[in-house]
């Protein structure tokens, strides 16, 4: 990050003073920054939870590129899978069991 490379958007759950305990919550507080990153080809790699957290992080980005076009949540779900087909979001997630 202090090269510039790579701006890193944090959430700690058992962290009481941190800002955000929630990956998703990182994103949509910082969804101006998220949104010119991404406009300027940035990509995003999520690792966690394949349960709870990467379904919760996926759809606020759907919900950020909603916010920030004014599309329809339909427009915003193709948005990401053009981010995925492109190559330009990447998971690494697991707890998909029971």
């Amino acid at each position: 990050q202090a090269d510039g490379i790579v701006d890193l958007h944090l959430a700690f759950s058992a962290v009481e003073t941190h800002p955000w305990r929630f990956v998703q919550d990182a994103l949509f507080a910082q969804q101006e920054a998220v949104w010119r990153a991404l406009q300027a080809g940035a990509s995003i790699y999520l690792c966690g939870d394949g349960k709870f957290m990467a379904p919760a992080v996926r759809d606020t980005l759907i919900r950020i590129q909603m916010q920030q076009v004014g599309d329809e949540h339909a427009q915003g779900s193709a948005w990401l899978e053009r981010m995925i087909a492109d190559g330009r979001f990447h998971q690494d997630v697991f707890g998909f069991g029971k």
